[in-house]
């Protein structure tokens, strides 16, 4: 019994682990919209896709230019954190602000 708990907690702690990987990077970008290009280049830097959202490394784009530009080609973001901290509403609105037009 005992080594089933473990098994079963340590699978579970592997999937887990997997879920919390998997949109790890410098820069991480959800779209409102779900991604649909595997990967795309924003001036110096390139995304990929990683779930629900887009993920790069460190960039020697400032990050509110990246915000801009991802926006500008995705459209609006739902989320985007540069380092594990995660733009406020008002720079969210401001990265937001550049976003291509929604296709009707």
């Amino acid at each position: 019994m005992t080594r089933i708990l473990r098994g079963t907690l340590a699978t579970f702690g592997l999937a887990f682990a997997t879920a919390a990987t998997a949109q790890t990077g410098y820069y991480v970008a959800v779209p409102v919209a779900q991604p649909t290009a595997p990967s795309l280049v924003t001036h110096l830097t390139t995304w990929r896709m990683s779930g629900t959202a887009y993920v790069a490394e460190r960039s020697a784009d400032r990050h509110q230019l990246l915000c801009r530009q991802l926006a500008g080609q995705v459209g609006p973001l739902g989320s985007f954190t540069v380092r594990g901290a995660a733009y406020d509403a008002d720079a969210l609105a401001q990265c937001n602000a550049h976003a291509k037009p929604e296709s009707r």
